[in-house]
């Protein structure tokens, strides 16, 4: 059960990185320090949800080389929508 959790959160969190991706972009584009401004905001805003998303799978799982994965793939949708 935990792991499901955990892996529902991870899908969750990857759909709400993509938007967070074109925000940073669409920042970077109308002012360079904007950009960078929000992009450390949203760096500071992903830190816990990598936990919250590598806590349950770790838990589950027994492996932190899953916990690091799962957060890892949740995150890296923030790019992909930075570049569409």
């Amino acid at each position: 059960r935990l792991g499901k959790m955990g892996a529902l959160t991870s899908v969750a969190i990857a759909l709400h990185n993509f938007p967070e991706g074109l925000a940073v972009f669409m920042g970077t584009l109308a002012d360079p320090s904007l950009g960078t401004a929000i992009a450390i905001a949203v760096a500071l805003h992903n830190m816990p949800e990598g936990v919250c998303v590598a806590v349950p799978i770790y838990h589950s799982s027994g492996s932190k080389a899953r916990g690091f994965v799962y957060a890892l793939l949740s995150g890296l949708t923030e790019p992909i929508g930075g570049l569409l």
